[in-house]
C-alpha cells in the first residue's frame, strides 16, 4: 500500500500505517522481508498457476512483516519497494488473478484477492469485493484487505458492514474489514449513508487495540455525532495509548461541544501524545488555545 505521508495528522499517520491481517500469508519475524522486484529466471517461461500464487504470497508476507515492524525512515523505504514488486507482479499477471480470484481453489481465490489490491486499477474492484461475502473466512479476509489497499470512492460499503456483523466473522476478517473502511473513510472524509459509522461501532470494543483505534478515530473521519459519548468513553478508560489518541482526534472531527469535559480530563493523560491531541481538538472546538493546564479550560469553558 503506497501510504500518503502528508495532510494527515499525527495520529492518522500512526494509525495509516498498522498492519492488516494477511489470512494466507502470516508473519514470520524471523524471516527478512525486503524483496527485489521479481524476474523469472533466465530461461524459464511463464510461471505456472502454483508458482504464481507462491509469488504472491511471498510479496503479501514480506509487506505484511514490514508493516508490522517499527516506523523509521529505512522500514518506510522497504515497505514502498515490497509495494512496487508486488504492484509489478500483479499487473504483469492481472488476467491469470482475475481468474484465480473468480475460480480458483479457497488458497488461489484469497492470495489473488488481496494481490489484486495491489494494482490499485479501478477494474478489479467488482472481482475483489464479490469475494468479501466468500464463506472461507481465509477468502473473505484477503479480499477486506484487497479492498482496503484500493480504498476507491466508488467501494461498496454495504458487504464490508455485513461481513463484520456476520456471527461466523474470525478477528481477521474484522481486523480487515475495520482496515478497509479506515482507508475509504481517511480518502472521503465523510460517510455517505452511515455505513461506515456503523462498522466502526461493531468493532469498537474489539479486543485488539489496532482495531479500536482505527475504529475510534474512522467515527472522527465519518463525522459521527451520534458515537461521541462511546469515543469519549475510549478516551476516559481505555488502557491502551494508541487507542485514546484516536479517541481524542476523533472527538475533535466530529465536533460535539458535549465532548468538551472528556477532552480536558484526557489533558492530564500519561501519555503525551494523547494530551497534545485532546489539547489540538479543544482547539478546533472551541477556536481558541487555553493551554496544557486543566484548570485554564474549565474556567475558559464554564466546567470549574
Amino acid at each position: 500500500m503506497q501510504l500518503r505521508r502528508f495532510g494527515f495528522p499525527p495520529v492518522l499517520l500512526a494509525l495509516a500505517a498498522c498492519w492488516p491481517g494477511c489470512a494466507a500469508a502470516g508473519p514470520d519475524k524471523d524471516k527478512p522481508y525486503v524483496l527485489e522486484e521479481y524476474s523469472p529466471p533466465p530461461g524459464r517461461g511463464e510461471l505456472s498457476t502454483g508458482q504464481l500464487i507462491f509469488e504472491c504470497e511471498r510479496h503479501l508476507g514480506a509487506w505484511q512483516r514490514a508493516m508490522a515492524a517499527q516506523r523509521s525512515p529505512q522500514n518506510r523505504e522497504d515497505i514502498q519497494g515490497i509495494e512496487l514488486a508486488l504492484r509489478s507482479l500483479a499487473h504483469r499477471e492481472q488476467k491469470r488473478l482475475e481468474e484465480q480470484a473468480m475460480s480458483g481453489q479457497p488458497r488461489n481465490r484469497a492470495v489473488a484477492s488481496a494481490a489484486l489490491g495491489f494494482t490499485r486499477e479501478p477494474e478489479v474492484l467488482s472481482i475483489i469485493a464479490n469475494n468479501v461475502a466468500d464463506p472461507d473466512p481465509m477468502v473473505a479476509a484477503n479480499a477486506l484487505l484487497g479492498i482496503g489497499v484500493l480504498a476507491l470512492p466508488e467501494t461498496p460499503i454495504r458487504p464490508i458492514h455485513e461481513a463484520v456483523l456476520r456471527p461466523t466473522a474470525t478477528q481477521d476478517v474484522r481486523r480487515n474489514a475495520t482496515f478497509a473502511a479506515f482507508q475509504i473513510a481517511q480518502k472521503e472524509r465523510s460517510d455517505r449513508d452511515g455505513t461506515l459509522a456503523a462498522i466502526f461501532a461493531v468493532v469498537l470494543d474489539n479486543p485488539d487495540p489496532t482495531v479500536r483505534a482505527q475504529a475510534a478515530a474512522g467515527l472522527g473521519l465519518a463525522r459521527a455525532a451520534h458515537m461521541a459519548p462511546p469515543v469519549a468513553e475510549l478516551l476516559a478508560n481505555d488502557p491502551d495509548a494508541q487507542v485514546r489518541t484516536a479517541a481524542a482526534y476523533a472527538l475533535g472531527e466530529i465536533g460535539a461541544p458535549g465532548s468538551a469535559a472528556a477532552l480536558v480530563k484526557a489533558l492530564k493523560d500519561r501519555d503525551k501524545l494523547t494530551a497534545g491531541t485532546a489539547r489540538a481538538s479543544l482547539v478546533k472546538l472551541h477556536g481558541r488555545d487555553e493551554g496544557p493546564d486543566p484548570g485554564d479550560w474549565e474556567r475558559a469553558l464554564g466546567l470549574d
